[in-house]
């Protein structure tokens, strides 16, 4: 199991990442119904025509930043031992 964290970690913070490269394709080819990403729920929270719902782009904003910050956290830590330890 441990060997499989870094792998684990990899494809999860590459998933998020093309989660948000998917938005042009969204908005250019207007495929709204068809396709969902973080930032396209985060921009139809602001450009809603009804209401304007700033805490809940807020909202999915701070838990995008606080589940990279969970994936990223153990290996930063481990890599920051093995940098005190090889000096």
């Amino acid at each position: 199991m441990p060997h499989i964290y870094p792998v684990v970690t990899f494809v999860a913070l590459i998933s998020l990442m093309d989660n948000f490269r998917v938005f042009e394709p969204i908005i250019g080819f207007s495929a709204e119904g068809s396709a969902q990403s973080l930032s396209w729920l985060i921009y139809d929270n602001l450009v809603n025509e009804e209401v304007i719902l700033f805490g809940s782009a807020a909202a999915t904003s701070i838990m995008t930043i606080i589940g990279i910050s969970i994936i990223l956290a153990p290996v930063l830590i481990r890599t920051w031992r093995e940098f005190k330890t090889n000096r």
